[in-house]
């Protein structure tokens, strides 16, 4: 998942998603084989290379940015939904001296990685071990929450139960779940230390059933079943670019009418430091849409006296 890049200016121990560098490689060797950047420097020498991209367009922008950066020295990168899990901590705060990244809301892309996935997995598990709904229920609405927007207080009055389940404190878990980890042939005991260091963890999601719970006699031996098993990178990997974070505003109502218009709010994030968690909501599809971050990019200007015109073609 993670391959060393290397060049002319590029950090030392860089490391980037393979994927994304295999792609930036294919650009990069396009441009030097039909010698794009020369013609057109010949044509408009006082121009300055712009570079920009959506989703992994953004992320090959970037890393292209970084190869290209030491023959073009005042070169800049706009990338638009930057994808996580991208670069190195050290690389990704350099990228800010010529990158800017735009995020929306609670896009989820910039903020996949397998340490964010991981946790989000875990954090559901629980959840779902821990709640006494039927599972249907949450699946089915929880996926129509996310793809429809469908309002909270609505999903709380479906998932109401008739029967109020009685608790007891003689209950056993019909379900329980264990971690079993071997990191330095010490088992558990899992830091994040642990996964940025030189070797490679392993985490297996065991499932144990309780027969008794089933209608059936307890055995001496209880099964499991291994549902899963993760291995985690050597070094956690990043977003890239300095980031403006667009993030949505409570509706008001305006002065003249009572319709509720769209306000949004701005500000500088770190690539670091503030994407590292999945935010599970109705917007962390939506919000990834080129056309989304057009009009909220739109509105934000608009508040500002400036507007972006669409070009046609």
């Amino acid at each position: 998942m993670c391959a060393k890049m290397e060049g002319e200016g590029i950090p030392p121990e860089t490391m980037a998603h393979s994927g994304m560098l295999r792609d930036t490689n294919y650009v990069k060797s396009t441009l030097q084989e039909l010698q794009i950047l020369q013609k057109a420097f010949q044509q408009f020498p006082d121009y300055q290379l712009v570079i920009a991209g959506h989703s992994l367009g953004a992320g090959v922008a970037v890393l292209l940015g970084l190869q290209l950066r030491s023959q073009y020295p005042s070169l800049r990168v706009f990338s638009f939904s930057t994808p996580g899990g991208m670069i190195s901590h050290h690389t990704a705060r350099y990228t800010e001296q010529f990158a800017m990244s735009v995020v929306l809301g609670n896009d989820v892309v910039p903020r996949l990685g397998v340490a964010s996935v991981e946790k989000t997995f875990q954090e559901m598990m629980d959840a779902l071990r821990s709640c006494r709904l039927p599972k249907y229920r949450i699946y089915l609405n929880g996926l129509g929450y996310v793809l429809f927007g469908v309002p909270a207080a609505h999903l709380e009055s479906i998932w109401k139960d008739q029967k109020k389940v009685k608790s007891s404190s003689t209950s056993v878990k019909l379900v329980n779940r264990c971690t079993q980890t071997t990191i330095n042939g010490s088992p558990d005991e899992r830091s994040k230390d642990n996964l940025s260091n030189g070797g490679t963890d392993e985490l297996s999601v065991v499932i144990q059933v309780y027969p008794e719970l089933m209608g059936e006699s307890p055995a001496e031996n209880i099964p499991t079943v291994e549902i899963s098993s993760r291995r985690f990178p050597q070094e956690t990997l990043y977003t890239g670019g300095k980031v403006m974070w667009i993030t949505k505003r409570k509706k008001e109502k305006t002065n003249k009418t009572d319709v509720r218009e769209k306000l949004y709010d701005t500000r500088w994030a770190s690539c670091v430091s503030e994407f590292n968690d999945i935010t599970v909501s109705s917007g962390m599809l939506f919000d990834h849409l080129p056309e989304q971050v057009y009009d909220a990019m739109n509105l934000v200007l608009e508040h500002q006296g400036t507007r972006i015109e669409k070009e046609r073609y």
